[in-house]
């Protein structure tokens, strides 16, 4: 039976721990006529409380040919 490929999705579903709080995974698609761009973004409500889980995903990541990876928190400024 030949090995089924993961998504980038479906990986950090799957592997991404209960207590970061997953709200939601959106993927974002360039709408260039040149090279296509796809950005993979994935909101957490708690994702920094439990942050070492969360950098043993990154390398996970990476390795299935993302260009780039990072963890960003939102910032508000009234």
């Amino acid at each position: 039976m030949p090995q089924q490929r993961v998504s980038g999705a479906r990986m950090i579903y799957n592997y991404l721990p209960k207590s970061a709080g997953l709200r939601r995974i959106t993927l974002h698609k360039s709408q260039s006529n040149g090279d296509k761009q796809y950005v993979l973004m994935c909101e957490c409500a708690n994702l920094l409380q439990d942050f070492t889980s969360v950098a043993k995903l990154l390398p996970a990541l990476k390795a299935r040919l993302c260009g780039c990876t990072g963890v960003y928190r939102s910032i508000f400024i009234i």
